[in-house]
């Protein structure tokens, strides 16, 4: 035993979590535009088929949904690497089951509970069957009765999320693709979340789903444990596709590279920091390395040093639990 401590005591110790982030509701302004925008299109075309004009309406109606979404922040990497709990602790929320052992088993959308669309009536969590065997459930039409009826599996409480979304006694529901959970966090209000499966498993729908969603994505951030940082083979094969599809954007509200970020989790099993510091410096030209300098010239316009320089400043580790 440990000095007043029981075996039971350190099997549940857990590491304080950072204070969850805090951005507040950045669109509200603009939400309001919208919203009147669309009052004064129903007003003018009311009765709404009165000039048959219905179709402009609902293209209006589907265009200006499309003005009120948010970022889509998504979380790539392998199984255990901790973007459950990440998650977890940016949103100050716990509806994400965390272990040791990889659980999430479906892609899992978190949107703030103000934008929960009236189809859902007062239930939080959805699942959803994907469309076909080529396609996932596309979050995009999420408020689209319709649409989403055709493809609901399941609609209650967060109980559903353990049931359906993860892994128990390595049973899994095939059927499931997707889930989305409406719920409260100030951080919701900026952006949506998206965490999905971990790739290069054992699983190879897992990675079938990681590699569907991460298109529909405007901020990336990839995930992978600091002391097996980028060594495996499948980590860097998709960070280069990342690197190789996102947008070649470079200006003072947006540099280049703004939308990506790679951590390494559980860098406290370094012994120190700067010992990760050396790892992750090591593994980052390793990466470089794959990228050459035809690919890096034609989409970035820079030379192979200045693009590396900029991709070790979007590399960070992160130690907290």
């Amino acid at each position: 035993m440990i000095y007043r401590l029981t075996p039971n005591d350190v099997l549940q110790f857990q590491l304080l979590r950072p204070k969850p982030l805090v951005a507040g509701d950045v669109y509200a302004k603009d939400r309001t535009r919208i919203l009147k925008l669309r009052r004064e299109v129903r007003k003018i075309f009311s009765p709404a088929d009165k000039l048959g004009d219905l179709p402009f309406v609902e293209e209006m109606e589907n265009f200006t949904e499309r003005l009120l979404d948010k970022p889509l922040v998504a979380l790539l990497g392998p199984s255990d690497a901790g973007k459950s709990s990440l998650i977890n602790a940016l949103t100050g929320l716990n509806v994400l089951e965390e272990k040791w052992t990889p659980t999430t088993s479906a892609t899992v959308h978190l949107r703030h509970i103000n934008d929960k669309p009236e189809w859902m009536d007062e239930h939080p969590v959805a699942i959803f069957k994907a469309e076909s065997a080529e396609q996932s459930w596309n979050v995009k039409n999420v408020n689209q009765a319709a649409y989403c009826q055709k493809h609901l599996l399941h609609l209650g409480s967060f109980d559903l999320l353990y049931k359906y979304c993860n892994r128990h006694q390595n049973r899994t529901y095939e059927e499931v693709d997707s889930a989305i959970i409406y719920t409260d966090s100030d951080l919701l209000l900026a952006c949506d979340f998206v965490d999905l499966p971990g790739f290069g498993t054992e699983n190879e729908t897992d990675t079938i789903k990681s590699q569907r969603t991460k298109s529909l994505a405007d901020v990336v951030l990839f995930l992978t444990p600091a002391l097996g940082f980028l060594n495996r083979h499948e980590d860097m094969l998709l960070l280069k596709e990342i690197i190789r599809t996102i947008p070649a954007v470079d200006t003072k509200e947006a540099p280049l590279l703004s939308s990506l970020f790679v951590l390494a989790t559980q860098a406290r099993t370094a012994k120190t920091e700067e010992a990760a510091d050396e790892i992750l410096a090591t593994r980052s030209d390793a990466l470089l390395n794959l990228l050459s300098e035809e690919l890096i010239e034609s989409q970035f316009g820079l030379t192979k040093r200045e693009f590396g320089s900029k991709l070790k400043k979007k590399v960070f580790q992160l130690r907290a639990g």
